[in-house]
């Protein structure tokens, strides 16, 4: 065709894909037609065929194209183009796209109907004819404070709302017609933005020129979406940009579209502030937080009264922060903005931002935190006690006893949980509920003016990090309680400010700060003898120079006798190995019971003559097998320590094991016993990842375990007989298991349920495993173990007055909870630890 007649030149910039390219160019043969128009492709250094292909077409007279060697990217790739592009108008198309009939001539029609239209945009479908594009609205609640979206992204194709034609501020360049010498004029395609986000700012530029940018929803065009490989890759860099060029001249309008469609209706709701709650100072440090900057201070908007003040301190932010942060302080009376003009870290910004602060609470607030509902009204619940210094909030990306996950109970969600869902079910579930804690990170912490004056500002010296660390430590040492509001969540997105920063870089800074504070702990405490970081904070993550490694003392010892029960019947070789484990791997005080139910393969005499060597063992002889429930009874009646662990005789445990489970066990007051994760074990205690072949890889997976879920536990209703720590309180209270059960299953299960009818909690100690080979005695025995489950079973259901058709998980999910709120009956829920004479008649 003559290059005079060329009304149109579709600019396609490729990057490998070549079916998906093939597929676009026959679409636009086949659906063109009625248009004089050219076909220019950029390839951008293409390696999979694509060049040989272009050169054939090309010769073949079917397109022009332009080859790279390098991968220029969208925008200078469109701008080649359009400067080598003959027509009138020029479009931009996306190769994962395929034009449907008529697409190119109803693009021309709107654009020649008004001579004030820049560009023009077409209805993008998925293949499963839903809309991916009908417009870029910018949306208030995004991330960013300039969120553009498509939208109605998922919504029906044949929806009225995305049928109808009206200008927009943006509109996608996957599919964009705009005239070439307004184009030309405004120089292109911003080269600055690596494929996103330059189409925005091409629109947003036009309009500023006083030009239009309309959507045409009879233009579609069917979108496959970001099949370029690297499409995202410059995600926050090209928003960082958009910003510096746009920030405050954007209108956030999505919400008008929605309102204008009918599809939602505005309800002005007046806000309800309360007065009965002290007025707080929130500190919030910003270093190139645009990422969440915006949706923090919106989420502080809806939760803080007039009577709080927001104090922001940007540490010299170089990806328009502090403009942001000018534009919405500007006009708030309660808000103190201070500008860094270098990053001062973020301990000496804080100290800043408390000395501007004037109200009787302190809050330290990172800007990558969202909160929820009613959150300062429920932390500020928990300062009733005057020892309470501070307190913290629990969120989903955070240290120790502020996961979130520690506190749902029992409680699972269906499909991932919103933050509102899991704030409302940990309100309803723990409300006024606090748990004392060594360490408060923090993301945010609410500190009580008193106590910060008592214990000094934040040490400036720490730049990067352990701020919190200090901080807890010398409210801890100044004898305050820290506590963790398991009733109020915040949402954390974590680690944002610093993520541009050289890996290498910010190891160093963690490092000068480790360091720095371990310094002042040595000043403190004397070389030799500072607590290790598990007794100071309950972490093992603060890792100072190897300078240091003489300087921290042994970790205090638990000083409670924990009597350890083991049942036994014949399997010598398993229980030499769980004893050898045992007394290798334990330091604390421990008695070991060993019960024998008439073993007769030399247990026998191999227990004697560990009791004869081994001052810590006691062993109890049955003439006869009276079964697991009747034994741990005999052991528990035997023991003298202030904690029973039940354990079976084919387990193997490894270092730090009862260390570890003891902590767990003394997490809260209310916790009555506690069990590890295993190999081998029923309910929510198995562990299915145990990448492990022998028994010496156990101990390696175990120690690793350990470190990584170190002070991770979970709430539960039940943990099995394979291995169960149990204060003597509860003993005490409900007595043992119920020799009803014997040979041995659900006397666990029934002793969980009891206890937690006596008002005690049971929680799985997820930093402990325990590997477990698994029903050895029951093998050894011949016993038919299918059986004796459903056997017991059927006695369990009936002692709780169940219907005997039920299987055990639908017990847990439908009737558990409810038979453990009933009040407790000491005649009805206490088993008495009966003699061996009484048990075996009774049996």
């Amino acid at each position: 065709m003559s290059s005079k007649h060329i009304i149109a030149s579709i600019i396609i910039p490729v990057h490998n894909n070549l079916h998906l390219t093939k597929t676009c160019l026959e679409c636009i043969r086949q659906n063109s037609t009625g248009v004089e128009y050219e076909v220019i492709v950029i390839d951008n250094g293409s390696t999979d065929g694509t060049r040989e292909f272009l050169h054939i077409e090309q010769k073949a007279g079917r397109l022009r194209a332009i080859f790279s060697d390098t991968n220029l990217g969208f925008a200078k790739a469109c701008n080649l183009g359009a400067r080598e592009a003959l027509g009138k108008y020029v479009v931009l198309l996306n190769n994962d796209t395929e034009p449907l009939k008529g697409w190119l001539q109803s693009l021309l029609d709107v654009a020649e109907g008004d001579e004030k239209i820049a560009a023009v945009g077409a209805k993008l479908l998925y293949p499963d004819g839903t809309v991916q594009h009908a417009g870029v609205a910018f949306s208030p609640d995004g991330f960013y404070p300039i969120t553009p979206v498509h939208i109605y992204q998922g919504a029906p194709g044949d929806a009225p709302y995305v049928n109808r034609q009206r200008e927009f501020q943006a509109v996608t360049a996957a599919c964009m017609l705009i005239r070439k010498n307004i184009f030309l004029a405004l120089g292109g395609l911003d080269e600055t933005f690596v494929n996103g986000y330059e189409d925005v700012d091409f629109c947003l530029r036009a309009r500023e020129c006083g030009y239009k940018v309309v959507y045409n929803p009879g233009a579609v065009v069917v979108h496959h979406e970001s099949k370029t490989s690297g499409r995202h890759d410059r995600e926050h860099e090209n928003l960082v940009h958009l910003h510096k060029k746009w920030l405050g001249r954007v209108l956030s309008d999505y919400e008008n579209y929605l309102e204008e469609d009918g599809v939602m209706i505005k309800i002005n709701h007046s806000r309800v502030f309360r007065t009965d709650r002290p007025p707080c100072s929130i500190v919030i440090i910003t270093h190139n937080s645009l990422q969440t900057i915006a949706p923090c201070l919106r989420s502080l908007e809806e939760t803080t009264t007039p009577s709080d003040e927001i104090i922001l301190v940007d540490n010299a932010s170089t990806d328009t922060t502090k403009e942001y942060l000018q534009i919405w302080a500007k006009d708030r009376v309660n808000v103190i903005l201070l500008l860094n003009d270098e990053n001062r870290g973020f301990s000496a910004a804080v100290n800043q931002g408390i000395a501007l602060s004037s109200r009787p609470f302190v809050v330290l607030l990172n800007p990558d935190v969202f909160v929820s509902h009613s959150w300062l009204e429920r932390i500020l619940e928990h300062f009733k006690d005057p020892r309470v210094g501070a307190v913290g909030p629990v969120s989903n990306y955070a240290h120790g006893y502020q996961k979130y996950k520690l506190y749902l109970g029992t409680i699972r969600f269906s499909g991932k949980a919103t933050p509102t869902q899991i704030s409302n079910a940990l309100y309803t579930r723990n409300k006024g509920r606090g748990v004392e804690t060594p360490l408060l990170t923090g993301f945010c912490i609410v500190i009580r003016r008193s106590a910060l004056e008592e214990v000094g500002r934040l040490d400036g010296r720490l730049f990067m990090g352990n701020d919190d660390l200090a901080l807890s430590w010398k409210l801890r040492e100044r004898g305050y309680k820290l506590l963790v509001a398991t009733d109020v969540f915040v949402y954390h997105v974590g680690h944002t400010s610093f993520a541009n920063k050289p890996q290498e870089l910010r190891d160093r800074w963690i490092q000068e700060s480790t360091d720095e504070l371990m310094e002042q702990l040595v000043s403190y405490y004397g070389w030799g003898n500072v607590p290790p970081p598990e007794d100071l904070w309950g972490i093992t993550w603060f890792k100072p120079s190897s300078k240091y490694a003489t300087a921290f003392r042994k970790p205090n010892p638990i000083s409670v006798l924990t009597s350890i029960v083991i049942p036994v019947h014949n399997q010598l070789a398993f229980t030499r190995r769980c004893l050898q484990s045992i007394l290798a791997f334990t330091l604390e005080p421990i008695e070991l019971i060993i019960v024998d139910n008439g073993s007769d393969d030399g247990t026998e005499q191999y227990l004697q003559e560990l009791a004869k060597t081994n001052p810590r063992v006691t062993v109890i002889r049955n003439p006869e097998n009276v079964g697991f429930p009747v034994a741990c009874n005999q052991g528990m009646a035997r023991a003298k320590g202030d904690a029973i662990l039940i354990l079976n005789n084919d387990t193997i445990v490894s270092e730090g094991w009862l260390r570890r489970l003891h902590r767990c066990l003394a997490s809260e007051s209310n916790v009555g016993l506690v069990g590890p994760v295993s190999n081998y074990v029923a309910g929510e205690q198995y562990l299915p990842e145990c990448s492990y072949n022998s028994i010496e890889e156990m101990f390696e997976f175990s120690k690793d375990r350990a470190k990584r879920y170190y002070g991770f536990y979970l709430d539960t209703n039940r943990v099995t007989g394979l291995c169960m720590l149990i204060r003597r309180e509860v003993i005490k209270k409900i007595g043992g298991f119920d020799p009803r059960f014997s040979p041995g299953n659900f006397e666990d299960d029934d002793f969980c349920l009891r206890a937690r009818i006596a008002g005690y909690r049971i929680k799985i100690s997820l930093d402990t495993f325990i590997h477990h080979f698994g029903n050895k005695t029951f093998i050894g025995s011949c016993v038919d173990y299918e059986t004796l489950m459903k056997r017991n079973l059927s006695l369990f259901l009936a002692k709780w007055g169940l219907p005997p058709y039920i299987d055990l998980e639908t017990f847990y999910a439908e009737y558990a909870d409810t038979i453990a709120e009933q009040p407790f009956d000491g005649n009805r829920h206490f088993v008495p630890l009966v003699s061996q004479g009484v048990a075996i008649a009774r049996r």
